[in-house]
Order: structure tokens, then sequence, then C-alpha cells
């Protein structure tokens, strides 16, 4: 069957006044707005052989409003059918029930008649024990020498198999086969590299030739062969996914390939597959953000820190959201989290992606499709305003994937069950004291310390409405940083000299820096330093052991009036963080704020203040440096007080010195995001309103009205709510637009033109 080409994108209707018009025929297909989906059959393939063809793709353009269909090629379905195609190939063998039907050549004409790009799924992690059994040497070994996937069945059963070995070229064949059917690209489900593997044959001779050692069998992070094979698991998914994207473009040029990179966590080591490794060798950055009711921590801002990571990566970004409720896959997403998850992925300036299960259709289709259909009904209409946008912000939050991966503090109070406080039937939980852990339970300690700081800071920035970037290792560079006026490094403990000297140099040019902890104590790859190159730019004079890491009755005082501790008055006492250090101040710098002594448990007298400094603020040429010996970031992501919101956000806007680009007047729940149009000439804010009814999932938004907004920006001629559809008055007075929102629902885009 000949198959179309893809049908060239054109704007709908008329162009309004005032609207961005971009050449977007200078722009490949996957660089404008993208919406995506997975309409997932499971093991009734033959439902959409037995569809029609044409009404489905129809119902893809016009109810669910995307223009990129995900059509299965190897399943993801029990027993781990991977191995099976759905569609003609000689070289694979076919779905059964299938029969002679081909699903990715059928269907692709009809999705190319309605506007639709088509990229197929390939399962790439889980298979059938038969078929590994038919291959022997495929699987993922662990260091004891069994097979990853005896020992821990995916998904109840089935295993995985390793980029190293034999299953490495049939897997870019495969990749190769699927895109001769004409489609637009692959989507990669795996590979994954699991934990504790591959021990393969040809995984070990393949680090012997490299290393010139044998793999090491422990986790030991003061081992220098241990750091090989951190790095080696990374290159090896770098160098597959580098195959894989060749043979996606040998076949067609202009096709993309990108594979699920797992989540907005900078841990990724564990699994061989961050941003930062595999990004170069992706047309998109993807990662799962996946709600899940239950008895678990919900992040409000889970699609906001998802995208932010992605579109850190500096290529197309795309956020998948499951349309379903969890584990409950037949059950859709209530209305609200579901556009909930659409708004803040694309107010981050990222790509929405939704799946749904054909089941559920049959006895949920509306409460499905609805909340989808009418948020990306919008974003259908309005393209121009999501096309090749740039952020405004002045702020950036680094996500470090060299500390996330190399990080294990040498502080042995760092390990210890110190208790939680917790009074229950007259118990008070005050611990068993210190530990001895080993190289793994101390590693995963770390590792949820640098989560919970990332999102405290992504969370307590945005809701003081202060923009920020998101931003990787290879943005700390003297030609990356020049964009920014602020860089907050939470506990960015890795770091290598070039780092640390773009950093002295972003501080001495003017910029400003907010660290914490350990922040420039490691080398890149975790290696302690004899002394820290930062200290004397953070304006401390030395540092002193940690303090016995309790969450309960030690304090924070405020010792005087300062900018950087906002409001809070000389005396205040503020909780102290669980993880704080001793340090003492250099000459010259500022303290406003400083440690009491210790309490030393629940119901005693304080004791007065120390000369511990809590807060240190010190001025560098034309720059600003505020050092916090505390882990401020995870302290307010773990116990969301409202005096860490605040203190956060003090130093912050201490710190940055400046007028931030955009300020407002509404609740924290609302998100805001300012970006630009790629012509510079249109200011852009999304505004999402988080503000639930206090539980998860969210079944109410509670309507904001009056939201005023002020924005540095040119004096404008326009302003308007794209959603409400209405004109909004405006006024113009020293560099800012001033405006008023009438009544802010989910989501609004605000146009300043």
């Amino acid at each position: 069957m000949e198959v179309p080409r893809p049908v060239v994108w054109k704007s709908a209707g008329a162009t309004m006044p005032g609207r961005c018009v971009l050449a977007n025929n200078e722009l490949k297909w996957y660089e404008r707005p993208v919406r995506m989906m997975r309409l997932d059959y499971l093991d009734a393939l033959e439902r959409m052989k037995n569809a029609d063809l044409d009404a489905l793709a129809r119902s893809k353009r016009d109810d669910w409003n995307i223009n990129c269909d995900w059509i299965v090629g190897t399943p993801g379905i029990a027993p781990g059918l991977g191995f099976l195609t759905t569609f003609n190939t000689p070289k694979f063998e076919k779905y059964h029930s299938l029969g002679d039907f081909d699903l990715l050549r059928e269907y692709l004409p009809h999705a190319r008649k309605y506007g639709v790009h088509v990229i197929s799924y390939l399962n790439m992690h889980w298979f059938a024990y038969d078929f590994a059994d038919a291959h022997p040497g495929w699987e993922q070994i662990c260091s004891d020498g069994i097979a990853y996937g005896r020992k821990t069945p995916l998904y109840g059963g089935g295993t995985t198999l390793c980029v190293n070995g034999g299953w490495r070229d049939w897997a870019i064949e495969l990749v190769s086969e699927a895109m001769k059917t004409g489609i637009d690209g692959v989507f990669l489900d795996g590979p994954v590299i699991y934990p504790d593997a591959c021990h393969c044959d040809a995984c070990k001779a393949k680090f012997a030739e490299r290393y010139g050692v044998e793999m090491p069998l422990e986790e030991d992070w003061s081992n220098p062969d241990w750091l090989h094979l951190v790095e080696f698991r990374n290159r090896s998914l770098a160098e597959f996914m580098a195959d894989s994207r060749a043979a996606v473009k040998a076949v067609n040029p202009e096709g993309v390939a990108f594979l699920n990179a797992g989540s907005w966590q900078a841990n990724t080591w564990r699994f061989g597959r961050g941003i930062d490794q595999v990004g170069p060798y992706e047309d998109f950055n993807g990662a799962e953000a996946f709600f899940h009711p239950g008895p678990r921590d919900h992040a409000l801002l889970m699609w906001t820190a998802t995208g932010k990571y992605m579109v850190a990566g500096g290529k197309p970004a795309v956020v998948f959201s499951h349309a379903a409720l969890g584990s409950w896959h037949y059950i859709p997403m209530p209305w609200y989290e579901g556009q909930l998850a659409i708004a803040q992925t694309v107010a981050c300036g990222a790509n929405p992606w939704n799946a749904v299960f054909d089941y559920a259709l049959d006895h949920s289709r509306d409460c499905a499709i609805a909340p989808v259909k009418e948020m990306q009904g919008f974003l259908s209409s309005h393209e121009e305003y999501y096309t090749r946008t740039q952020s405004c912000a002045d702020v950036a939050l680094l996500n470090s994937s060299q500390t996330a991966t190399y990080y294990v503090s040498r502080r042995p109070e760092f390990y210890g069950d110190w208790g939680s406080g917790v009074e229950e039937n007259l118990v008070a939980d005050t611990g068993g004291g210190m530990k001895k852990l080993d190289w793994g339970k101390m590693k995963q300690t770390c590792e949820g310390v640098l989560d919970n700081s990332y999102l405290g800071y992504l969370s307590a920035l945005t809701r003081s409405h202060i923009p920020f970037d998101v931003v990787l290792d290879d943005a700390i560079s003297r030609e990356r940083l020049s964009r920014y006026r602020l860089l907050i490094l939470p506990n960015v403990a890795c770091l290598s000299d070039a780092q640390i000297e773009a950093i002295k140099d972003f501080v001495r040019g003017g910029g400003s820096v907010v660290a914490e902890f350990e922040t420039g104590a490691f080398d890149e790859l975790g290696r302690r330093r004899e002394s820290n190159p930062l200290l004397e730019m953070f304006g401390v004079r030395e540092l002193g052991r940690m303090m016995r890491p309790v969450p309960f009755e030690e304090y924070v005082r405020v010792r005087e009036s300062h900018p950087a501790v906002g409001e809070f008055a000389p005396g205040r006492l503020i909780a102290r963080a669980t993880y704080s250090l001793d340090c003492a101040a250099a000459d010259g710098a500022s303290v406003p704020a400083v440690f009491m002594n210790v309490v030393g448990g629940s119901y005693k007298p304080l004791k007065g203040e120390s000369d511990t400094p809590a807060l240190i603020t010190n001025l560098v040429g034309a720059g600003r440096v505020a050092y916090v010996p505390s882990l401020f970031g995870d302290f307010y992501h773990r116990y969301k007080m409202a005096d860490y919101e605040m203190l956060i956000d003090s130093v912050v806007r201490w710190a940055h010195g400046g007028q931030l680009p955009i300020s407002a007047d509404c609740p924290p729940t609302v998100e805001i995001e300012p970006r630009r149009s790629a012509d510079g000439k249109q200011l852009l804010i999304h505004l999402v309103n988080n503000s639930g009814d206090m539980q998860r999932p969210i079944s109410q938004i509670i309507p904001i009205r009056d939201v005023r907004v002020r924005a540095t920006c040119d004096c404008p001629t326009r302003v308007r709510a794209l959603r409400a559809d209405v004109d909004l008055p405006f006024t113009y007075t020293d560099g800012a637009v001033e405006f008023t929102v009438p009544e802010l629902g989910v989501y609004e885009l605000v146009v300043v033109e």
C-alpha cells in the first residue's frame, strides 16, 4: 500500500490581529506544538483491526485534538510479548490474532488524511521467559549471576534483555523494520538497565576492554572501578539510543526517536536513562508523570516538575500523563486532574501526552474525552502561542544529575536514626541514634534528600510567583549562565573544577547565588575535595560537624533585620532544618540568623542563642551570595511550613536584587509562567489554578477572582485573555503593564502585545 506523505501543517482559520505568525515551513513537525496520545488495546488488538480506521483517525483529531498518535508496534502486555510485531515483516514474529493485517500500514493513510503524525510504540524492556530461553546470553544478569527478570519478574512475569548482548542488533533491526512502514518515528519504552545489572558476558568483556579491569560486583562509591561501572551503564544506554536513532534516520531523515526518560528525578543512574546522557540522541525528551491515588505524598506540581526538567534538556519536551485513575486503568482520571496535567505541562513549554485504555471508552467515553477535548481544543486553535516560545525567567534552579548520581555525604551523622519527634499515647519517638549502614543505604538517603530539595525549591518558588527555569549540569558554564541573574544550588555537592570557576566568574560579573549545605564539596565524580573552593565566595571561614539531625525542638533565631529574612523580626524563632552544619562566617559577611544552642529533647527549656550562623549573606564584587548551612529545600518539602516558604522567598529575592519579570496578587496555588513568543513581540503569561479541595484526586477547582498581575515589558497596545476570549483593561507605568483577570478557572493564557 502506498503511504501518503504527512499533511503540511497550516494555521486554522484567518490570522487574528496581532497574532505571532512564524514561518512554520522552517520548523520540523516535531518542533511545532505536539499533542500526543496512545489508545491502548492491551491484548485485544483485533479491536483496532476491526474498527473503522477512518472514523478512528478522525476521532483522534476531533475528539482528542491530537496531532501525533502512538500505535503499538510491539506490545507491552503479559507475559512480555515485546518480541511480536503488529506490522508485517519477514524478520520478526507477528502478533497472532492480527493475521496478515498490518496495524501500522493500514492505519497510516487515515491518520495522514487528518493531519496526524504516527509514532510506533516499541516495547523494549519486557519479554517472555520463553523468548529469553530461545536466545541464551540476551538477559540482563545481576552480580550474583542470576538474571534480573528471574529474581524480580517484570509485572509479575517476564524478563528484560541487555543492550550490549546479542539482543542489541535484534532491537535495532526492529526499529529499522518499523520505520519502513512509513511511520514518523518510534518511541522506545525501554530498554532499562536495571539495578545491579548487567553482568552478562558481553558487558563484562566490554567493560574490561574499556577500563582495563574486571567489573566490580559490590556498590562502593569509594572504589574508582565502581564509578567506572556507573559511567559504563550510562554510556551503554546512550550508545544504544544513538544507534537506534541512526537506524530511524537511515530510513526517514525526518523521523524521530526517543525513549522513556523516567521522571523529573535526576538520580537516573540506577536505570541509566538520564536526559543528560541519552538526550543528545533523542528528538524529544519525554518522561512519565502518572498520577496514582493512594497513601502517598502527591506533589501538586508533579507535571511542572517533570515538564521543566524535560525542557531543560534543550529538545522538544513531552510529559506523559495517563488519562486513567492510577492503577484503575478502566476509570478515567478525574476532570480537574486531567486538565491540570495538561495546563502545567504546556505552561512550562512542554507538550502533553495522554494514554487511555480502549476498553475504558466502552463505559466512560464522555468522562474520558471531555476534559482532554476541552483543554486540547484550545491548544489546537492557538498553536502559534505555543510555538518556539522562550521563558522570561532570570532565575535558574539546578537539578544536578552529577550530584544525584555520585553524591554520598561522608558525614556519619547524616545516616543516624534520630526519630521523628512524634508523640502518640504519651510516647515520643526519639530514635535509636547512629547506625552502621552500607553504601547502598547511604546512597538512597542522599538521593531522597536531593529529590526533596529539588521539589522543595520548585514548590516554594512557584508558590512565591518567582519565575524560574530548571537547568542541567551542562548549563554551568560562562556562556549558559550569562542569561540568568540568579543561580540556585540546592546542595549541589558535585561540581567540576570548570563549573566551580564558571560559578565564581558568574558572581564576579554581577550574578548571584543561593547555595546550601555541601555545595561544591565534591568533584563531578563524587570524590571529596580536601577543601571546598566555594567557601570563600559563600562568606564561610570554616565548616564544622553536622548537627544531630532531629526534626523537632531545635531552632533558628533571627538575629538582625535584613532583607534576606524578609519580615521576620529580630528574636523570631524558626524551626531548624533537620540537616544542618556547624560553620563560622568570614570577616565581612553578614549573619542575619543563627542557630539556637541545642535543646536536646522534647519539653526542655531553650538554652539560648549560639554564635553559629544559620544564614550567611556575602557581597562579592557586583554579585550577591546567600549560603545556607542547612537543607532548606528538603525541610520545606517534608514539612510544608509557611515559615520556610517565606524564608526561601526572602533569601531568593534578596539574592536576586532586582525587579522580577512578574508579580501577582493571588493565592500561592496559582502558578504563573511568563514566556515570550519566538519573535519577542508578545509576552505570554500562563496562569494555572491549582487551588483544589484539599485532597487528591482533586474533585473541585476553586475559581480565583480578580487576579492582579504586573509584568515588565514594552508598552503594549493590547492585553487579551485567550480562554475567556476578552480584552483586558490595562495600565502601563514604570516599564510594567498591570491588568486584572476577572476570574481564573483551571487555566488562562494572557497575551500582552
